[in-house]
């Protein structure tokens, strides 16, 4: 249960790594304001290396419900904040077979601190490092956030691999 937070607070404070980069130059000042989170949605596997009977592989999906949060952006200096909670329900799947489905709860969205925009890249510096993510969509009014983590633990001659594939939207107040 410990290893599902820590990745779940990975990804929500990472909650920006991508692997690819949009050279579209997408305006800052478009972020600027107060976002409502509307949706959220979220995927991924553990894998362990070696496999064995008892290491099986699985998979999750977590949805947002019950979402009641704002995240900030201001301009000068660029700073966010986040105000609020979220539950999440995760559904687990292991070897194939529907194992469980629980709901944990959030408050706040990452840790505060500044951010940085290049193109469709936005970055956002906590006191944990850098997150570096994707804007997917940025208008007036709406913003989604693209979110790839990927974490390795290794124990005992085994390596658990977490990945986990999300999208963050808000709508602006």
């Amino acid at each position: 249960m410990k290893l599902f937070k820590l990745l779940l607070v990975v990804a929500v404070l990472g909650i920006f790594m991508s692997c690819e980069e949009d050279e579209g130059n997408t305006p800052s000042s478009n972020l600027v304001g107060n976002w409502r989170m509307t949706e959220l949605e979220y995927s991924g596997e553990n894998m362990y290396d070696p496999p064995s009977e008892f290491t099986p592989s699985s998979t999750f999906i977590g949805t947002g419900q019950d979402i009641d949060l704002v995240m900030t952006f201001s301009e000068n200096p660029h700073q966010y904040t986040s105000t609020g909670s979220y539950v999440i329900n995760v559904a687990t799947t292991i070897e194939g077979f529907p194992t469980m489905s629980m709901d944990q709860t959030f408050t706040g969205f990452a840790a505060d601190g500044s951010w940085s925009q290049s193109g469709n890249q936005i970055t956002f510096t906590t006191p944990d490092g850098d997150q570096t993510g994707e804007i997917l969509e940025l208008t007036a009014t709406k913003l989604v956030l693209g979110v790839t983590a990927i974490q390795e633990t290794t124990g005992s001659g085994i390596t658990l691999t977490t990945t986990v594939e999300g999208s963050y939207t808000f709508e602006k107040e």
